[in-house]
């Protein structure tokens, strides 16, 4: 397949994982997040965690430059804008199709060797929310093209985001540590700033203390590595969506096709599934044909062709 393309599918990846990160550390009350936005680097990192811990994740998205925000939302735009449709909403209805199998046959995941788990309960609950948030993921705008190329990151994250905030919040009580739960034991000191830089110091339970630098950009406290590392990430970003031709996607959508088929049939055949017997089988037939096709032998499914 095409190097661009691959490039391009990578940068898809970090777009949705830049929104659920964003989930993560944003809230769902903008304009709450907006008031509470402190002015000094101490105070934005302060405010950071202390909007984490209170399940408010929107505070990160307030807290970059406006100018990022529209770099941000320019590349999904872009993004978007180059995608096929036809391959982009496949690949998310079978992420939906996954989420359905995973939810529907849960009792033989748990029940196989793949599981292994001490505490069953434990791992049930930590199975359920697993995917309780690829099902979010699968029915919110993310999943279809036309929605991605309008679509605005502040209503997606009060959305959608907040839905998801509430389930990863959810899945963190049940680690023993609890890491959202932390964020409130977090504390943070200014160790110096000069002019538009400064250091911080970050200081967690039983874990060392991290000094970080900061930087200000349009008024905006943000890590220096973010910074610095910025603008050229977004220049190289454009570079490879420029580079996506039509005739390069065209190229590249057959062999995209047949994968995709490969990943339905799989599906396919764990949806037919009724027992523990017929499940572990099926996992030690493909586990056995994967790693065939690894040492350059048949593929897992044979070749399946494209629909």
């Amino acid at each position: 397949m095409n190097g661009r393309f691959y490039c391009v599918s990578r940068f898809a990846l970090a777009l949705v994982l830049l929104g659920v990160g964003l989930v993560l550390t944003l809230g769902d009350d903008i304009g709450a997040a907006q008031k509470t936005i402190r002015d000094t680097p101490d105070g934005t990192v302060r405010t950071v965690f202390e909007s984490l811990g209170r399940g408010q994740p929107t505070v990160l998205w307030e807290a970059l430059p406006e100018r990022y925000q529209e770099d941000v939302e320019q590349l999904i735009h872009g993004f978007a804008g180059k995608m096929d449709k036809d391959l982009y909403d496949r690949t998310f209805a079978l992420v939906g199709r996954i989420a359905t199998v995973l939810k529907d046959k849960k009792q033989f995941f748990l029940a196989s060797s793949m599981a292994s788990a001490s505490d069953p309960d434990e791992a049930s609950r930590n199975f359920d929310a697993a995917c309780a948030i690829l099902q979010t993921i699968a029915d919110s705008p993310l999943a279809n093209l036309e929605s991605l190329k309008t679509i605005s990151v502040s209503e997606f994250l009060d959305t959608t985001g907040a839905d998801l905030m509430g389930q990863i919040t959810t899945a963190s009580k049940l680690s023993p540590q609890d890491p959202i739960a932390l964020l409130n034991e977090v504390r943070v000191d200014l160790v110096r700033v000069n002019g538009d830089t400064a250091a911080v110091s970050i200081t967690a339970p039983q874990r060392p203390i991290t000094q970080i630098m900061m930087s200000r950009v349009d008024g905006k406290w943000l890590p220096s590595d973010l910074t610095r590392k910025w603008d050229e990430s977004i220049a190289q970003a454009n570079r490879q969506l420029d580079a996506l031709s039509p005739e390069q996607m065209a190229q590249s959508k057959p062999q995209t096709l047949m994968m995709l088929a490969m990943v339905e049939s799989m599906i396919t055949q764990f949806e037919e599934i009724e027992s523990q017997d017929q499940f572990d089988q099926r996992v030690g037939q493909m586990m056995g044909l994967m790693m065939m096709g690894a040492m350059g032998g048949p593929g897992p499914f044979g070749g399946a062709a494209a629909q």
